[in-house]
């Protein structure tokens, strides 16, 4: 399963994020693999992770944060480069370092609408999709009054 963790292919890393985020298991080495996917480029894969950190239990999320932090996951490059390495990874770092504290905000029950203004560096899909998710059970509400009103006419 690790493997998917790294797949060239997004869906793959994605799918990988969403069976953890099912399953609910969580060790050091899913820990480093989901950093490495709250890194990723494609933003469904660090929605995934994001959506993963909302939901994670106080423990797992502070492991994991603690990885974050100390680095866990980072890509390395190719061809290193002395003079350019340090610049990304200070810039990976604090890509990681603000997914979490964009999950920990939510988690400490501050709405989207809010988080979003402070985080101008963070694409606004990423807002829109963690807001889709907490606000689904609203929108069905307010479809089903909708359909009813409709079948009472």
């Amino acid at each position: 399963m690790l493997r998917l963790a790294d797949d060239s292919i997004s869906h793959c890393r994605r799918a990988f994020v969403e069976f953890m985020a099912s399953a609910g298991y969580y060790d050091e080495p899913i820990g480093i693999a989901l950093a490495g996917c709250l890194l990723d480029l494609e933003l469904y894969v660090r929605v995934s992770v994001l959506r993963w950190g909302i939901g994670a239990s106080a423990e797992q999320f502070e492991l994991f944060s603690t990885l974050v932090e100390a680095g866990a996951g980072r890509r390395v490059p190719r061809f290193p480069n002395p003079l350019s390495s340090e610049y990304w990874n200070e810039s990976q770092l604090r890509r990681g370092i603000r997914g979490l504290n964009i999950v920990r905000r939510i988690r400490a029950g501050e709405g989207v609408p809010q988080i979003r203004g402070e985080f101008p560096e963070e694409d606004n899909f990423v807002f829109d999709s963690i807001n889709f998710v907490r606000t689904i059970s609203e929108r069905e509400s307010a479809w089903r009054d909708m359909k009813r009103r409709r079948a009472d006419r």
